[in-house]
């Protein structure tokens, strides 16, 4: 059992490298059992891994919104350059 603890136990600092690895590729079944078992245990590491999916989530929201925004505007401003080009033929 104590092995079995032992080989289960991860540090903080390996605990949020694997929050943030979640985040970005994903984990394999080891290391989300290994990230479970530490997060039921520490406050810590379980608050980190809120926080860091609250801002990975509002950041993509904003970059997407900012994409979006970007292609309207660029969108609008072909179409007037395309009218403006008719307009001197």
């Amino acid at each position: 059992m104590n092995k079995l603890m032992t080989t289960m136990m991860l540090s903080c600092d390996k605990a949020t490298i694997l929050v943030e690895k979640k985040i970005d590729t994903g984990l394999t079944l080891i290391e989300k059992l290994k990230l479970t078992f530490h997060t039921g245990m520490c406050s810590g590491c379980s608050n980190y891994q809120k926080h860091s999916v609250f801002i990975h989530n509002t950041l993509s929201a904003n970059v997407n919104r900012a994409l979006q925004t970007d292609y309207f505007v660029v969108s609008q401003l072909k179409t007037s350059i395309l009218e403006k080009l008719k307009l001197e033929k």
